[in-house]
């Protein structure tokens, strides 16, 4: 019973579902059958099942549209405890047979309609290895899923590694140094973790289509407090960034100014659209075409850090760059 009942299961759902039945129709084309299902049993199982005097009529499943009722708070009166050493339950005949029985019957009479219907053993092993190649693919899917989230969670943390340093700007970690070549034959020394290398990735990956959320963040792009005057350590950065748009010249960039939520958010407004337009003519001094590029001021709107501690606050001070056209 225990290796036939899944089979028998199987063969029901699968004829259910191609011919439109539901439970009562099945339970129909059994009882329309029953004399043959009897005659079609060993000597003595039919009355031993109790299927001699069996019979059902088939039944319409009606549509039942259930309404929502608002259940009125009841307190419920104080119970004595009770001794449940004194409450016996009632015996009762035929024990585990009252179900059993019947399961007998559904599982024998589907298996005969079922044969009657074409069913055979390279059915029932077509819908098991299908059911079974269906789990495998669905285990699949959520290791790759899991997977991809770890990978994502480590890369904001990567992303974000670093300190600050005495003049308050958030340095981030870049990794080891390597030296990339780029498409034109230049080649870049640049840190595994920086916006260079990332911004490469992204630019010679084909699957990756150019969007309007996909954002780099400068990491050693510095500018003077409350103006937007660059440091003269940001050359370094801005030069590389010319560099890759040289060696790729069907790339367009944006750059996103953005600053911390200090003072007033008009005036973080106005200083983040100036650093942003600061840091493109910066690019264009160094030789790109301003037709490449475009800039905009978003003040301290998009943090990317908790505005609630000096770390963060630098972190949301920034320039972003997006790609608008690879």
């Amino acid at each position: 019973m225990a290796m036939i009942a899944p089979l028998v299961m199987g063969f029901i759902t699968k004829t259910m579902a191609s011919k439109g039945w539901n439970f009562s129709d099945l339970l129909g084309k059994i009882f329309e059958s029953k004399s043959e299902i009897t005659a079609a049993l060993p000597q003595g199982l039919s009355d031993s099942l109790g299927l001699a005097n069996l019979s059902l009529p088939k039944v319409e499943l009606p549509k039942v549209e259930i309404p929502k009722v608002e259940v009125p708070k009841v307190d419920l009166p104080k119970v004595p405890p009770v001794n449940y050493g004194a409450i016996q339950e009632p015996k009762s005949g035929g024990g585990f047979l009252k179900w059993l029985i019947p399961l007998l019957i559904i599982l024998i009479g589907a298996w005969w309609i079922m044969g009657r219907s074409g069913c055979n053993k390279s059915t029932v092993g077509g819908v098991t290895d299908s059911l079974s190649s269906k789990v495998d693919s669905m285990g699949s899917k959520m290791d790759s899923a899991g997977s991809a989230m770890k990978a994502g969670a480590a890369a904001v943390t990567s992303s974000v590694a670093g300190k600050l340093n005495e003049a308050g700007d958030f340095v981030r970690d870049l990794g080891a140094k390597i030296n990339k070549k780029l498409a034109d034959g230049t080649e870049i020394s640049i840190g595994e973790n920086s916006v260079e290398n990332r911004l490469i990735t992204f630019i010679e990956d084909k699957d990756k289509p150019v969007d309007k959320t996909t954002w780099f963040t400068f990491d050693r792009l510095y500018f003077e407090t409350g103006k937007s005057t660059l440091k003269p350590e940001s050359q370094e950065q801005l030069k590389n960034i010319v560099a890759i748009l040289k060696a790729y010249p069907n790339v367009n960039l944006k750059m996103g100014g953005y600053t911390d939520n200090t003072g007033d958010a008009a005036v973080n407004k106005k200083i983040s659209n100036e650093r942003a337009n600061a840091a493109m003519q910066e690019l264009v001094k160094l030789g790109l075409d301003p037709k490449r590029l475009e800039a905009e001021g978003y003040g301290a709107e998009h943090p990317i850090a908790s505005n609630d501690t000096p770390d963060g606050k630098a972190q949301n001070r920034r320039i972003d760059i997006r790609v608008t056209k690879k």
